[in-house]
């Protein structure tokens, strides 16, 4: 989990699998109340478990090395992998969502 401090409180980043699909999940405890009226935001970005070699071959070419393992129960390589492509900021899950668009990885996204 990644946690990022933003100024009035701060957003909590999670990656994890899901019956077998990968799962990113931004929970926003800032930004909400401005945007929706609610105390918090959550974003789910999900990559199906039939998409995750093509995620995996994807993340191996844009950092020019292979992952230390494929994704399963141990998922610190494939955080790591996001960490250093996509940062740890507030551009995160941007950055990450228009990368899939762009290597043409389907993705589905959940706002609650």
């Amino acid at each position: 989990m990644a946690t990022r401090k933003i100024t009035g409180g701060q957003s909590v980043v999670e990656v994890y699998m899901q019956a077998g699909d990968l799962v990113l999940l931004e929970h926003d405890l800032c930004r909400a109340g401005t945007l929706l009226g609610d105390s918090d935001l959550e974003y789910f970005l999900t990559v199906r478990q039939r998409s995750l070699r093509r995620l995996v071959a994807a993340l191996e070419a844009e950092l020019g090395r292979p992952l230390a393992a494929e994704p399963n129960e141990d998922l610190s390589p494939l955080k790591e992998a996001l960490l250093t492509c996509f940062g740890s900021g507030l551009q995160l899950v941007p950055a990450y969502r228009s990368w899939l668009t762009e290597q043409e990885i389907p993705f589905e996204t959940f706002l609650y």
